[in-house]
Order: structure tokens, then sequence, then C-alpha cells
């Protein structure tokens, strides 16, 4: 037995009679240990081992899962005992056995028996036969006299059977074939749901794996050339599912933290497919997390020299890799997605999707094969005219899988013109249940989706719901890099460049008849009408369904139906602009009567993607009996013009198809449906009442509102097309801060424009509450200076409305745009005069946020005191209102004035605070900022390796929202890391990186604070003058950045350089550090710092700060820097820090 398949050498086996024989044969019944793969190679080999007198195995029970069972041998049986011909075909060359005795069989006649006994098909045509084993049937004779003519007596009577001169018939009932084996065991999936399972199928994979010794017949050379194709082809099959048992094998002992296994298997997948890169992220992992650091870098090394184009699923690029282990850093489970995908039988998920489906069996196959079997594609589009049945074979995936089980959730959003990527994630979160990520940010909302999609097995699909270039090409590029994380589904009229695409054609004639049968059984009349019935519909599944289902509506013969469309095809080219199946559509239209007309025409308005309820519908109709509403309704749905995506009585919406919207629209049906000439004016009236109405209600439901958004918009522009903003003008003010929060500035804005233009000289508190809302928008749009002027007219119009309140909002944006332009002093006196009137107001979350927003700015200017004071009274009474996101914000920023006054395990108890709320937040980029403070922290208190790590999480999660500024901060910060590590040169390389984005961003604390560490690094490179430079100019930075901090730290650098750049030691002695700096800076240089007001304790934390992370200066307070400050800018208290 080969040492490779030794997995389980210490595994014993107890196998006893499962079955209650009673009595003494009950009582006497044995049990006996066997190795598993001694086992496994009795049963297949067909050799006899310890049994009962019923020859029956039963429960096999494994020492790591005693409940497992393990179902490819519990009931072997007097059936499967009596197996007399095995097959063995998974290696080197074939073998068969016959009552468990090799037997010889003549070259042809081997052939001819592999072929029959892996085909495993009871007749085969003979001329099919021969041409597949001789590549011509003139080799007739020779498959009769030589092949079949050859083949051994035993084989011949067991197998072959008596047959007609055309045919070849094959019983395989007697024929175990390991190949076969193989492939049940490599499919094993859990009983229960059929996902990816643990203990129950396991045992299944390992047995498959054993049974596979080499790939199919992999040095065998068929006598039959004819042959090679289909071995070729079978051994590629069987390749490609051994490596994906393989990947399920190492997932599953991975997760059981059975490594030694694991390592084997990732091995023997290496080996077969050497220039895949999945393999060995699996294999680097391993090795690392078993201490095998020598292996970790040989696959590194193997891992490097790929050049692999395959995109990267799991684990770290080289880079990374190598950064963790030479940190000794020891990765975890989660960058190995430990998600091994279920694989169901094609035929299962066909005979699923084919259940609402006709005629595309060839596509859901292509589709099922690369998405889901192969897995060769995580993208596909699925292309074709409309009306021809997209959207409809995408729904019958996903369903089909969800009901196999292979998915635990298919997702399925519409878009169109107006949908960009933002949209399309927020449906996302929606139909996720995570209403509370609609207000995050793209990137954000994106990281969140994308994170749960690596942890749960779904399908994504797009459709696209009108006509033309719906997909900019940047909104191409997002999905195909979410499609990383899950397989999605694009129904789209045309192909995407470099994306595996299906396209649909138009239905076959059969599939076409069989669908009228199965709707209209007019059998006899289809007879005779079966090329109109085609030529009409043109092989569209949406056009033979109206046709269908309208003409069994209305009781009319498929003849009469047929020329009734007939007589409409020239209007309909005249008319609706060569509209695909016009003449269908106009003729469903003729049909109706006119309170159907009119509920189909009401539907207009209302966008595709949110269609309206039934109770809308009685409500934009409240002239007619609800009674005749349902009525006209189900109408419309048995016509299948409307479809409804639940009971119509529970609250479902409606939903129809582009085509029939954009027939309603070119033949203007609201003007139409009805000679009463008001009705399209008082049905658009009745949809704005509708819609506000709505708003009214969902004003603090943002899931909710997102329902009804795009309906809500419209709404608002048929107000304003009516000449009605007065009277929509609060509505607006509660709708647009909605949109800023969603980041739809083009609509927010769009509607404010308009709704200003229309409001001019009408000044009341609502118009000067537009004014505060669209300067917010400009804030979020970068453009402050319209923002502060919008502001000002906004502010000097309170004065004539006595309205405290909102010139209490309106000095907090100014405070906001002021800090932005770096007035910090502005910035406060506005804040603080915002606070005044909030608080007079008694306006808690109003207050909760200024003096939140105040702290910050103190923060800015160096006042941590007074800053911490704000944040504790923010935090109190944003934890009285439960305001989550003022909670995490105030608690990060208390850690971070914590830190500044070198209280560090304060400032970690404060993150542990933060990080709770972030959790019910789930808002990444704030997860991201409490990361970096942690690493700020960690790094202060020495522990480096806690630092590095967050800091790496916090890194990747600023390079998935492009978040340059906080790229910045972890690089300024990964430098003081490395500096204390004894790493200098990557410590420099990280703050210049660092300080490029700073000075790109015109970050100047952060600038200040880069110059700082790289003058830090150059002293201790004993580089002097650098240092000293780069201290002046920070100085001269900071007189503009009045930090005082920030100014003590300059100083403290500044004097350490030049002591140390005289003294090889501190003197210990305050007055000659002090005379030094005289002579260095001169006087009239002291004189213009003495002018900021430093004090003693500034200096003090000064040079602790300078001390952590120090290497080769261990002594510095012997050069009493802090003291001789004191003394040559006349600071009381001096003394020991």
């Amino acid at each position: 037995m080969r040492a490779e398949g030794m997995i389980y050498r210490e595994s014993r086996y107890c196998i006893r009679d499962s079955l209650s024989m009673g009595g003494a044969d009950h009582q006497n019944q044995t049990q006996q240990s066997l190795d598993l793969e001694q086992a496994i190679e009795h049963f297949f080999t067909g050799s006899v081992i310890p049994h009962d007198k019923n020859n029956r195995i039963g429960v096999i029970y494994w020492r790591t899962r005693p409940d497992a069972l393990f179902s490819a041998y519990r009931h072997i049986g007097s059936a499967a005992m009596s197996t007399e011909i095995t097959l063995q075909l998974l290696s080197n060359v074939p073998k068969v056995t016959f009552n468990a005795k090799d037997i010889r069989i003549p070259d042809s006649s081997l052939d001819l028996f592999i072929y029959l006994a892996v085909e495993n098909q009871a007749s085969h045509d003979r001329d099919v036969l021969t041409r597949r084993l001789y590549e011509t049937t003139a080799a007739r004779g020779r498959l009769r006299q030589t092949a079949l003519g050859n083949l051994t007596k035993d084989i011949k009577d067991r197998c072959i059977r008596q047959s007609p001169p055309h045919l070849v018939n094959y019983d395989g009932s007697r024929v175990t074939v390991d190949a076969h084996d193989f492939v049940r065991l490599a499919q094993a999936v859990d009983g229960s749901n059929g996902r990816t399972p643990g203990s129950q199928a396991y045992p299944q994979w390992i047995a498959a794996y054993r049974l596979y010794q080499n790939h199919f017949l992999e040095d065998y050379q068929p006598t039959l050339y004819g042959l090679v194709p289909w071995i070729e082809e079978q051994r590629r099959k069987l390749r490609e599912l051994f490596h994906r048992l393989l990947e399920k094998l190492v997932q599953y002992e991975i997760t059981e933290e059975l490594y030694v296994e694991a390592r084997i298997h990732a091995e023997r997948w290496h080996q077969s497919l050497p220039d895949s890169e999945l393999p060995l992220q699996y294999l680097i992992w391993l090795a690392a997390n078993m201490g095998e650091h020598l292996d970790a870098i040989r696959h590194l090394k193997s891992l490097e020299e790929l050049e692999s184009t395959e995109p990267r699923v799991i684990g770290y690029s080289h880079g990374e890799w190598r950064r963790l282990l030479d940190r000794s850093i020891l990765p975890d489970k989660t960058a190995l997605n430990l998600r091994a995908s279920a694989r169901v039988d094609v035929a299962e998920l066909l005979d699923r999707a084919s259940r609402r489906l006709t005629g595309r069996e060839k596509a859901l196959e292509d589709v099922f094969e690369a998405l889901f079997v192969d897995q060769e594609h995580r993208l596909l589009t699925i292309t074709g005219d409309r009306g021809i049945g997209k959207s409809v074979l995408a729904r019958a995936v996903a369903e089909a899988c969800e009901q196999a089980g292979l998915l635990t959730r298919a997702i399925l959003v519409s878009v169109t013109a107006e949908t960009d990527l933002d949209q399309v994630l927020s449906a996302i979160a929606l139909q996720l249940g995570k209403a509370n990520w609609l207000e995050l940010n793209y990137r954000s909302k994106y990281i969140n989706i994308a994170a749960w999609f690596e942890k749960e097995p779904a399908l994504l699909v797009i459709d696209q719901q009108e006509a033309g270039d719906v997909f900019q090409e940047d909104f191409i590029a997002r999905i195909k890099q979410l499609s990383v994380q899950v397989p999605i589904i694009v129904c789209a009229p045309k192909a995407w460049d470099g994306v595996y695409d299906i396209t649909l054609e138009p239905l076959e004639s059969t599939a076409i008849f069989r669908l009228f049968e199965s709707h209209a059984h007019q059998t006899l009349e289809l007879m005779t009408n079966r090329d109109a019935l085609k030529n009409i519909t043109g092989g569209s599944p949406l056009a033979l369904k109206l046709f269908v289902n309208t003409m069994c509506s209305v009781n009319l013969s498929l003849g009469d139906a047929l020329a009734q469309v007939a007589s409409l095809q020239n209007e309909a080219r005249e008319t609706l602009d060569m509209l695909r199946h016009g003449d269908i559509l106009l003729w469903c239209w003729r049909l109706l009567d006119e309170p159907a007309r009119r509920i189909l025409a009401s539907l207009m308005d209302f966008d595709l993607l949110e269609g309206p309820s039934l109770a809308d519908l009685r409500h934009l109709h409240n002239d007619l009996p609800d009674s005749v509403v349902d009525d006209r309704v189900q109408q419309l749905a048995d016509m299948s013009l409307v479809e409804s995506k639940g009971p119509l009585y529970e609250g479902a919406s409606l939903t129809w198809h582009s085509l029939v919207h954009e027939f309603l629209w070119q033949i203007d049906a609201l003007a139409g449906a009805t000679e009463n000439p008001h009705f399209k004016s008082q049905t658009r009236t009745r949809f704005r009442d509708l819609h506000f109405n709505h708003l009214e209600h969902s004003i603090n439901d943002y899931s909710r509102l997102a329902e009804r958004q795009r309906n809500v918009i419209h709404a608002f522009e048929i107000s304003l097309g009516q000449g009605h903003a007065a009277e929509s003008l609060a509505l607006i003010n509660h709708f647009v801060p909605y949109l800023i929060r969603r980041g739809l500035y083009p609509v927010a804005r769009r509607l404010s424009d308009g709704m200003l233009a229309q409001l001019q000289g009408n000044v009341n508190p609502g118009y000067i509450q537009l004014l505060l809302n669209m300067a917010k928008l400009d804030i979020k749009q970068g453009e402050l200076q319209i923002a502060e002027k919008r502001l000002d007219n906004a502010l000097a119009l309170t004065d004539h409305h006595n309205d405290a309140l909102l010139q209490g909002e309106i000095f907090q944006q100014l405070g906001i745009v002021a800090k932005m332009q770096n007035q910090i002093e502005r910035s406060i006196t506005c804040h603080e005069r915002a606070l005044s009137l909030a608080q007079h107001h008694e306006q808690s979350e109003l207050q909760a946020s200024i003096l939140a927003n105040l702290a910050v700015t103190r923060m800015e200017k160096g006042e941590y005191t007074l800053a911490r004071e704000h944040l504790e009274a923010s935090l109190d009474i944003a934890q009285s209102i439960e305001q989550l996101r003022i909670i995490e914000f105030t608690l990060t920023a208390l850690s971070i004035v914590a830190v500044e006054f070198l209280e560090f395990e304060k400032s970690l108890d404060y993150l542990s605070r933060a990080t709770i709320v972030a959790s019910r937040i789930e808002y990444p980029e704030r997860f991201a900022i409490i990361d970096l403070n942690l690493g700020e922290t960690y790094y202060y208190l020495g522990k480096l390796q806690e630092a590095r790590m967050h800091l790496s999480k916090s890194m990747e999660v600023a390079k998935k929202l492009g978040y340059d500024e906080l790229e910045a901060h972890i690089l300024y910060l990964l430098s003081q890391v490395e500096a204390a590590e004894g790493n200098l040169l990557e410590a420099e390389r990280h703050c210049k990186q660092a300080l490029f984005l700073a000075v790109d961003m015109d970050l100047q604390d952060l600038h200040v604070r880069l110059l700082l560490a790289m003058a830090k690094l150059f002293f201790q490179q004993h580089h002097w003058h650098q240092a000293e430079n780069n201290y002046t100019i920070a100085l001269d930075k900071l007189r503009l950045l009045p930090n005082r901090y920030r100014l003590a730290e300059a100083l403290v650098g500044l004097g350490l350089s030049l002591a140390a750049h005289k003294w090889l030691i501190g003197e210990d002695d305050a007055g000659l550090a002090a005379e030094l700096l005289r002579s260095a800076l001169g006087e009239p240089y002291l004189e213009s710092i003495a002018g900021f007001f430093l004090e003693w304790h500034h200096f003090c934390i000064a040079e602790h700060r300078f001390q952590h992370g120090l290497i080769n200066f261990p002594h510095i307070s012997r050069y009493k820097i802090p003291s001789a400050w004191a003394m040559v800018l006349n600071i009381d208290n001096a003394g020991t820090c």
C-alpha cells in the first residue's frame, strides 16, 4: 500500500453487523478492527474480509467522528459481493479482474470493453460505435470479428447480450469500474441540505482519494486509435473532479485542524496541478501554521515563479506573504475563504430548472457547467433580443440552485439606465436584510457586501430592464471585481468584452408548439397554423406567452387570434417605431375595455423597478369600484401584460416587461385610455399624492423609503412640472437629506435647483432650510466657497424670521466649512455659537454633534484638555439618545486624546468600547480608523506585533476604500513601528510614501508629524544636519498651525539633535544645554517661540514621545533638554519629567 495514501495509519475502524439477528446470533456477533484503507482496498478488489455469516458489513465507526456513517460501505450485502468483474482505470494502465483474479484481454477487445464499461449504456448503434473506435464505419466487420470476437468468454457471457445486427447491447450489472465509484464518492454531499458537508461526506471523499491512484489511463496507448480523443476527454473531466475533491479535502481538514492530512492532500494537488496558484496558497498557509518555516519559504518561491494569470481568490500576494513570514506572523483562516462549493449533478439542476422553462435545456446546462460545476467562470452574460427569455432563464437558474441547496441565497437586481452601482449595492443590502448599510458610502457598502458573499454561497443576477447601453465601463469593471466574491449572471442585450457569453436564440418550432399546447390545448388548430404561430411570435417566449394567454383570456380560437394580430401588423410598424412585438401588444391593448386600459396606462409613471400594489391602483383609480379594479388587474395578469411578485391581496407589487412599458409611452396610453381629457393630469396628481404620502410616513425609515425612491423622485418632478414647488417645500427638505446620505448627489442637486428656481422671492423658514440643505450638498461635493456664500445668505434671512434653532444648524455648517479651510479660530467661534443656540432649545442630537465637531477642531489646535471635556459631554448626550454613530465617534476621539496624554490603557478601553458600537453600525471605515488607533496605542505600549496586525487590517480596508488620507496616517504609524524594530530604511520608505500623500492632500498636521518622524529617523542614524533641517522646517510650519504639543515635540527633537551633535553623552547639566540652544538658535528665533506660551508638561510629554521606539540612544534624559527649554523660555515648574 502506497505511503501517499496512508493518512490514517493510526486510525482503527470497528466493523460490525448493524442488523439485529436476534437470540444467539445477535449475542455472538463479532467485532473486528480493520484499518480504513485496508477496508477500502478489500472492498474494491473484491477480496475476502472478515464478516459475519450474512456477508454484510455494518456501521464503520470512525475514531474522530463516531457518529459518521461511512455510507459508501455500510451495506455491501450479497449483491455487492456478487460483483464478478472489476475494471481499474485510474492508474497508468488498465487492469481487469474476474473473481479477484487478473485476466488478460486482447488489445482491441480491451479497448472496446473499456469504452462499454465506462459509458455503461444499454445499447449502442453499431455504426456509431464503429466510428467512435475506428473513425470510419468501414471497419464494422473488424468490430464484430476482432474487438467483439476476441473478448474473453467470461466477459462476453456476462456483459454482451444478444442484439439485432445494428446494435451492440451491454449489461454492466456485474462490472465494477473504479472511475464510476470515484465520481460517486467524490461528489458526495451532505444529505441534509445538499451543501458542503462535514463528517458525513468526508469519509467518502477519503475513499475517492484512495481510489484515484493516477490520472485516467495515464500511460495507456489504445490499439483503436479512434479512442484517443475519448480517453483524453475522460481524463480531463476526472482530473478536474479530482482537483475539486482535493480542494474540498484540504478545506475541510483545515477547518478541523487536521493539518498533517491537509498538507498531504495539498502536496498531491500541487503535484497534479503545478501551474495553479491555489494549492500553493494552501501549502504556504499550512507550513506557516505548522511551524515549517523553510517549507513555507520554499512554497512561496514556487508561487513567485508561477507568474499566474488566474485571479487570486484566497491567501495573499507574494509581497504580503513575504512580510508575514519575515515577521513570523501566523495567517488566520479567514485568508483562505474556507467555503467549499457543493457539487450538484447537472441533471438534477436541469430537471429543476426545466420545470418552468421549455426549449432552453442547452443554455441551462451551459450556465450550470460554467458557474457551478467546472467553475471556470465567475461572471457570464446571457444575451439576446428583448423578450427572448433572458430574465426567466436567469431566475430559473437561481431557483434551481437554491432548491438543490447549492446556494443559501440568490439575489436578483433589476437595473435601468438610471441605475448606478451604488443603487445595485443598496438593492443587494435590502435583500440581505441590511437596511442599515444604505446610509454607508459606496465603498463601505461594497466592502460589507463583498464580505457577506465571501462567507455565504450565493448567486447575483443583474437584469437589464430596458433597451440601450445601460452598463458603463466603470460599472462593468466594478461588477467584474465583485465576481471574485460571488458568481454573477448579467442579462443584457449584448455581451461584455472578455466575459463568457450565452446567447439565446429564438425557440425552435418543437418548443413553441409544446408551450402552446401546454397553455391552449388546441392541438387540431395548431396542426394547420403552425407556421403562422411561429411567424407571429418569432420564437420569442414573451410574445408567445402574451399571444396564447390573451387568446385564452378572451376565448378566441387560434385561427381568429392569428388573423386579428396579422391585421394590425402594418399599423404597428407605422405607429410604434419598429417596437419589437408591437403588433401583439397593440392587439392586446385593443382587446381591453376602458377600465382595464386606464389601469394599464397608469403604470406609465411608475418606475419599472418599483411597481404598484393593488392598494396603490385602487388609490389611483378611486373613481372605480374596488371590485372593478381588482377584476381588471386580474385580467391584465391573465393576459401576461403584468405579473405579481406574490399574492396581490397581501400587498405584493406588480411587474411588467420593459416592452410593455415602452409600448405605453409610445402610444401615450394615459392620453388615449379614455375620452376624459383630464384623466392624464388627474392620474399624475394622484400618483404624486400617493408617493408624497409614502414619503411622509417613511421619513425615518430609510429601508421603506428606498423601496419607492425612484417613484418619489418622479413625484417631485411632476410637482415641479405642475408649478407646485411651494406646496412640496416641506417634503423636499425631508427628502434631500435622505438623498445626500444615500450619496445621490446629482438627484439632490436637480430637485433642489428646480425647487429654488420656483421659490425666488418667496422667503420663509422652509426656503432657508432649503438653502441649508443645499449648502450641506455643496460641502459634500467640495464646493466650500459656494456653501459658505449660501450659508451666509441663509443666516442673514434668519434675522427676519427669528428662527434661532435654524441659526444653530447654519453656524454648525459654517464651522465645518471653516475647519475644512484650516480657519481653526473661526471654526471654534462658529461651533461655540451653534452650541449655545442648540443648548437654549434643548436639541440633544444637535448638541452632541456640535460638541464632537468642536472637540475635533480643538484637537487640531492642540487643546486636548478642552477637547476631552467636549467629547465627554457629547458622549453623555449621545448615549442618552442612543445615537450610535456619535457614540462611536466620540469614543474613538477620546482614545486619541488619551494617547496624547500618554494614557495608553485608557485609550485601549475607549477603543474596545468603540469596537462594540461599530459592530452594530457595520461601517468598515470606522473599523479601519479604530484599528489605526489601536495600532498607535500598541506601538506606544511597546507591543509591536499587535500594532502591526491592527495597522495591516486598517491598511487593507483603506486600500479597498481608496481612502488616501487614512492610508497616509497608517504609513506614518507603520514607519514608527519599523523604526522601533530597527528597520530604519523601511521606516524611511513608509515615511516618504506618507509624506507624498500628505502634501498632495494638504494634510497640515500629518505633514508636520511626518517631518518630525523623518527627523527622528535621521537622528537615530546620526545624520545630525538632516535631522536639524527637518525639525526647523516643522517649526516653520507650526507657526501657521499652532499646536503646542507638536511644537514642543519639534523643539525637544531639535534640542536633542543639537546636543547629540555636540556631545557623545549628555552632560547631565541643564544650564549647559540651555547655553547650547541659545547659541545655536539665536535670541530672535527664541523670542518668536516664546509667543506660543508653552508649558512644562508639553515638553515632558514630548520627551516621552521621543523615547518611544528609539534605538541607539537609551540615555537621552541626560541631555536635560526639557529643563533647558524651560530655562530658555522662562517656563515655571521645571524639574524632572
